[in-house]
């Protein structure tokens, strides 16, 4: 879809707003705009030797190596500067992910707790030794994944206590989650993607073997994946794995497995699966709009309705209730309404509404506002014609309703 071509060697990268924030070895910080996805656009940077970088508000932690952990404000992305270090003797820095004021540290054999809880002076906590380079970090609620390399991918708890691992083909050099799946940057080995819902169990996905992946960022459907000396690709995150034209990730959310067919209809509302994916509807929800009518059996087979709009037309009666009055949902000049209340010579007064075959009629009324509705007549015919109903009473002013049914 896009790419941006750097000078350097990238290696990692965080995206936050329109931004992508590029971790370029010996150029340092790259801040890029990537508001437009098809063509992105340097923004500023900063000098440093970065190698991976992640960003929560208003700083990017920047993994710099023998430089150790250097803190960035980005508040203004297009004004970077340096605001805290922390250099720690004979640790590396690879890479980072912070969670409120703790930043879980990748470094030289081992992996690394930090408080950032104040960017200008972050502190060593504890650091677990694992003898592999803890070269990728990213955090999911309590989980902490690493990918150490060469080994692949360790899935620890926040005292950093092993829960699982994965062993990939290249050298794992970065990970990422989205959507219940772990990307993992493996170097000449390309993308590799597992399945995440279990990170005791971690199991092959899908993978892209065709790139270099050396870091890499999910955000909102789009997977980032920094390059090295190939620069920034950019591709939708979103995969179909079974070949039913539905997303894998969509067919999770929505039945939990990939067991469904583009064919099948998961709510038997009239409408299959793969039609619900392309209309962007519930497959859950047989109707969408909550209007009383089935989406695909009735409002778009029999009635032309629209299943997301509990009121097509637009003229305040819900498409249901149109349906049950017998009015056009589709025309806003067709809605039930009472046409007149006229008085009688004699006293009391006659109730006129246009009425349609095969609906029944009940009107009731009311001598004062908040009492009781008491039935003045019951399940009239209607016959396609204007219905008068007479109430011979005369107590004053009353209100009336109509109420049909079919």
């Amino acid at each position: 879809m896009g790419s941006f071509a750097t000078s350097g060697s990238v290696r990692g990268i965080a995206v936050q707003g329109n931004y992508a924030y590029l971790s370029d070895a010996e150029n340092g910080l790259l801040i890029i705009d990537i508001a437009t996805p098809s063509a992105p656009v340097l923004a500023a940077s900063l000098e440093t030797s970065a190698l991976k970088v992640d960003v929560v508000g208003n700083y990017a932690y920047v993994a710099a190596y023998t430089n150790g952990l250097q803190i960035a404000s980005i508040g203004d992305p297009l004004a970077p500067a340096w605001t805290g270090q922390l250099i720690t003797p004979g640790l590396e820095v690879y890479d980072v992910s912070v969670s409120g004021g703790t930043a879980y540290v990748g470094v030289g054999g081992a992996m690394a707790v930090v408080n950032v809880g104040s960017p200008a002076s972050p502190q060593l906590l504890t650091h677990h030794i694992n003898g592999n380079d803890g070269v990728g970090v990213v955090l999911v609620n309590s989980t902490v994944l690493a990918t150490l390399k060469p080994f692949g991918v360790v899935a620890y708890n926040t005292l950093l206590s092993g829960i699982g691992e994965f062993e990939t083909p290249g050298e794992a050099e970065d990970v990422s989650y989205y959507d219940g799946l772990i990307y993992i940057a493996d170097g000449t080995k390309g993308l590799q993607i597992l399945y995440g819902q279990d990170f005791a169990h971690m199991q092959p996905y899908a993978r892209y073997e065709n790139i270099q992946a050396y870091g890499v960022a999910v955000s909102d459907g789009y997977a980032y994946v920094a390059g090295r000396d190939h620069g920034l690709h950019i591709f939708r995150s979103s995969i179909d794995s079974d070949g039913d034209g539905m997303y894998d990730s969509w067919e999770i959310q929505h039945f939990g497995n990939l067991s469904q067919s583009d064919t099948d209809d998961f709510d038997d509302d009239g409408i299959i699966n793969w039609g619900e994916y392309l209309a962007h509807l519930d497959p859950e929800n047989a109707d969408q709009d909550g209007d009383g009518l089935e989406d695909g059996n009735e409002e778009v087979r029999i009635y032309l309705t629209d299943p997301t709009n509990s009121d097509t037309d637009g003229d305040h009666s819900p498409d249901g209730d149109e349906m049950i009055a017998g009015t056009i949902a589709t025309d806003p000049a067709s809605y039930f309404y009472v046409s007149d209340i006229r008085p009688l010579s004699g006293g009391g007064c006659e109730i006129v509404f246009e009425t349609v075959p095969g609906r029944f009629y009940s009107v009731y009324y009311c001598p004062q506002i908040g009492g009781g509705w008491p039935l003045l007549v019951s399940d009239v015919s209607g016959n396609g014609a204007l219905m008068s109903i007479v109430d011979s009473e005369d107590e004053g002013s009353r209100f009336y309703k109509v109420e049909v049914r079919n």
